[in-house]
């Protein structure tokens, strides 16, 4: 395969699934303002499973730009700017614990959980969203060289 179309396969790929994951951030986020219907506690969960799968691959894909793309790993690896998105994404990793948590006990449980603990966990998933502008801020100065 040509390097240059391998490079931008292995961008595009990660750009879809970064996209998907944002799609199912904010799906997560919106359905925490919807009743706490046992429906919607499974979709919840539902899709917390696939954030999870989806953060899990963009990783790997990111992983696979690292290696095989058209910069690699010299390129990216003394970039300031490319460490502080990985910590951005990181933290919202993180952040993500808690929350995962959270709707694993609620999909368990029988009763709703209170408007409170909703309320509390859609303020989780707002600061989530929130980390992404950075993310998105970040990017383009990467490819850019800022940071070099």
């Amino acid at each position: 395969m040509h390097y240059h179309l391998l490079d931008a396969l292995l961008a595009s790929c990660q750009h879809m699934i970064a996209f998907a994951l944002t799609m199912g951030l904010f799906g997560q986020w919106l359905l925490l303002y919807l009743p706490a219907a046992r429906c919607n506690i499974t979709l919840l969960a539902r899709l917390d499973v696939v954030y999870g799968l989806l953060a899990a691959a963009i990783m790997l894909a990111g992983s696979a730009r690292l290696l095989w793309g058209a910069k690699g790993w010299h390129y990216y690896g003394d970039n300031a700017t490319f460490w502080l998105k990985l910590g951005c994404f990181s933290l919202i990793g993180l952040l993500s614990v808690k929350p995962t948590v959270r709707i694993r006990q609620w999909h368990r449980n029988t009763q709703p959980p209170s408007a409170e603990k909703i309320a509390s966990l859609r303020r989780w998933k707002s600061v989530e969203l929130g980390l992404l502008i950075p993310i998105l801020l970040l990017a383009p100065m990467i490819a850019r060289s800022i940071g070099r």
